[in-house]
């Protein structure tokens, strides 16, 4: 037999609670020599067990995946059949020895799968455009709660926090030059923008709110100072409203 086609998966077979027999076209071997997926809709995919939740009919043409016996129809979802030939190999070629016609069939047929195989795998993965020469790219050991992205000489990879660029310590604020804001004046403010330090001239805000650790503007538990005239008031944030404290100061 030949292998007659690259295909190395089933498309997505419907499920409806009275279908029990998935039908596929790949050449096998061994009943084992397929992995079956399902997924409920709406769920994700998980990996079925072999005479336990299906069994395996197959020919030198392809086969048949049934539940017929093991379990309950499946109920409305999909399925899908991966062929997973072993990279082993089935004979033992020996000098001198004899090996059938069949013999040397089956192993070509088997190196030809798992060329396939190992194809249909990159074919699935990210790749660079046919002109790219970037080369020798490690991916970043994973870290909770962060993206990868380019690092600053856009040459390799590297963890980044979710929200952005971490603001840099500010050492000494009399020394503006440690945030690269340039020539500050009198009244003149500095605000973090996500990847780098800006300066807001001349600053004139009605009021500033203090976030408390795990909040975010206006959450509960917040407070804020306003400038009311010539009264500075403190006020905090309770029941999703700002509730005077009752502290206020005269400016003089």
């Amino acid at each position: 037999m030949a292998v007659a086609t690259e295909l190395n998966r089933t498309s997505e077979l419907t499920t409806d609670e009275i279908i029990v027999d998935f039908d596929f076209d790949m050449l096998i071997y061994n009943e084992s020599e397929v992995d079956v997926y399902f997924a409920a809709t709406g769920g994700s995919y998980a990996l079925l067990t072999l005479n336990t939740d299906y069994g395996v009919v197959f020919t030198e043409f392809g086969g048949t995946v049934s539940t017929s016996g093991f379990t309950a129809p499946l109920v409305a979802g999909t399925l899908l059949i991966v062929r997973h030939i072993p990279d082993t190999n089935e004979t033992s070629w020996l000098y001198n020895d004899k090996h059938s016609e069949t013999q040397h069939q089956d192993d070509f047929d088997r190196a030809v799968i798992r060329v396939l195989q190992l194809l249909e795998q990159i074919e699935r993965a990210p790749q660079f455009a046919i002109h790219s020469q970037t080369t020798d790219i490690t991916f970043p050991e994973p870290l909770a709660n962060q993206f990868i992205g380019w690092d600053s000489t856009g040459e390799n990879l590297e963890n980044k926090p979710a929200s952005g660029e971490s603001a840099p310590l500010v050492q000494d604020f009399n020394d503006l030059d440690d945030v690269a804001v340039g020539s500050p004046t009198v009244g003149d403010m500095v605000q973090w923008d996500g990847s780098s330090w800006k300066k807001i001239a001349s600053a004139s805000l009605s009021y500033f709110e203090l976030i408390k650790t795990g909040n975010v503007p206006g959450s509960n538990g917040n407070c804020r100072f306003i400038i009311s005239g010539s009264e500075l008031i403190i006020e905090t944030r309770t029941g999703d409203a700002w509730v005077p404290t009752g502290w206020e100061h005269t400016i003089a």
